[in-house]
Formats: C-alpha cells, structure tokens, sequence
C-alpha cells in the first residue's frame, strides 16, 4: 500500500512538474520516494511485455539521430493489452535484438532511464567547438532481459 502512494505521489509531482518546474533533491527519491515510469511501474520492476519495432511517419523519420529506431512499442504489460501502445527506448544486456518490424515479442523487461544529451548554456562556456547532439533531458529504456518461453506463461 505505501508502495502504491509513493508512486502515486511521484506521479503527481510529475504532473505538477509539467505546470510548474521544481527542484527535487535526488536524496528525495533515495530515502522516501519511488520513480514511476511510462509503463506505470516504479523502475526496476521486472515485468513480462509484449513490444514490436514500428515504421516512423514521415515526420518522425526526418528526426536527426533517428531516435525511432532504437525504439519499440509496448503493446501489452503482464498479458494485458495496452491502448495507444508505449514507445520507449530498447537496451538489452544480452544483445538480444528488437523484434523486426510487423513481428511482436515478448519479453521479461524492466524500466530504467538516465539523462542524456548537452546543456543548453554550454555554448557559453566552450571555446566554440560544440559538439553535436540534443538538448539535455531524461530518457526512458526498457531492458529486455531475455524472452519469454512457454513455462513462464504456466508460471
């Protein structure tokens, strides 16, 4: 139960954050807090998904870095099925490749997610060789583990 409240709150002081920015001290989180993710879980939680690879839109395709192909979509959390689907970034310590696009797998997975990219004042510090990439912001990964078999489903 007190599991469930600290995700709701965090959840709320996601939404809030969207409002209204606010400092929130990581040691916050370490002590009292858990960090719920896209898939509604707090992160780390190892979970059964079902995830595809999916073809950009024409929009999403002129992106630079093409940050799509290093996505999937979740289409369903322990057998349930998901509506619209998640996209989140793949990783795998295994190397166990995205499924190819049109083809769905399931997988033991968890969340998990770090910040990534450059400051946006940096320009003002460096002695103007910057180097290329996007704004710095906090990035969301699934990690597959390994695929589900038939005995876990008896599980």
């Amino acid at each position: 139960m007190k599991r469930i409240l600290l995700s709701l709150l965090s959840l709320a002081a996601l939404v809030q954050a969207d409002e209204e920015k606010r400092e929130v001290p990581l040691k916050e989180y370490n002590d009292s807090k858990v960090l719920v993710g896209k898939l509604a879980l707090p992160f780390g939680t190892i979970v059964r998904v079902t995830c595809r690879s999916f073809e950009p839109s024409e929009e999403e395709a002129k992106l630079k870095g093409d940050p799509w192909e290093r996505q999937v979509e979740i289409t369903s959390i322990q057998g349930k099925p998901i509506d619209p689907a998640i996209r989140i970034e793949w990783g795998s310590p295994k190397e166990l490749p995205k499924p190819p696009v049109g083809e769905s797998i399931e997988v033991w997975a968890y969340e998990t997610g770090s910040f990534r990219g450059l400051p946006d004042d940096l320009g003002k510090y460096s002695d103007g060789h910057l180097p290329q990439g996007h704004g710095f912001c906090f990035v969301n990964r699934l990690i597959a583990i390994r695929k589900v078999t038939p005995a876990d489903k008896v599980k």
